[in-house]
């Protein structure tokens, strides 16, 4: 095993800890995580995967059209369900998954990618810094203005910051096949 499948196991394990006691500190450092798997220059996804070749793809809800306005709050349930009809889910590749919608903050649409980026650039999940767009201020805000969002074995958090747990939950999903070649390839 190279070092940098070692690297992307521990990753791995790592998020896969972080989720199961969702806290505020866990989903900030779950957001950087996933920055290193997916948003890098090199994606460690890619770095992994050039071994083993494997099409990556990501199951999530299929989403209703939806426009932002102002006033609108709409939080997108991009998880499917574990009892589900086949026709609401639907395979998408990491670019669609990283532009799927997630998020209507009245006049703003937040994708995966916008959401692993404030909470992992702006938020500390690898460094914190400041809003710098429109966006990302609005989503700061958010912290101490908007509603919160509980879990049943963690802490409630801001909108932004509760995204980050689904999100992990389907990359994860879709990292199994990969997990699995990896730690059988010994």
């Amino acid at each position: 095993m190279t070092e940098i499948e070692e690297d992307f196991l521990n990753i791995i394990n790592d998020l896969k800890d972080k989720i199961d006691q969702p806290t505020k500190y866990n989903n900030k450092k779950s957001a950087g995580l996933i920055r290193q798997l997916l948003l890098d220059d090199y994606p460690l996804i890619d770095q992994v995967n050039s071994k083993h070749k494997l099409k990556m793809s990501f199951k999530v809800r299929k989403l209703k059209n939806a426009e932002p306005g102002i006033g609108k709050m709409i939080m997108e349930g991009i998880v499917p369900k574990e009892i589900t009809n086949e026709s609401d889910i639907e395979t998408i590749n990491r670019q669609k998954f990283l532009k799927l919608r997630c998020l209507i903050l009245h006049e703003q649409i937040y994708n995966v990618q916008d959401i692993i980026k404030i909470n992992s650039n702006v938020r500390g999940g690898i460094h914190s810094g400041k809003a710098k767009t429109e966006k990302e201020k609005l989503a700061v805000e958010m912290i101490n203005t908007g509603p919160k969002i509980g879990y049943k074995n963690g802490e409630p958090a801001d909108v932004t910051l509760g995204l980050v747990h689904p999100i992990a939950k389907i990359l994860l999903k879709s990292l199994e096949e990969l997990e699995y070649k990896i730690k059988n390839a010994l």
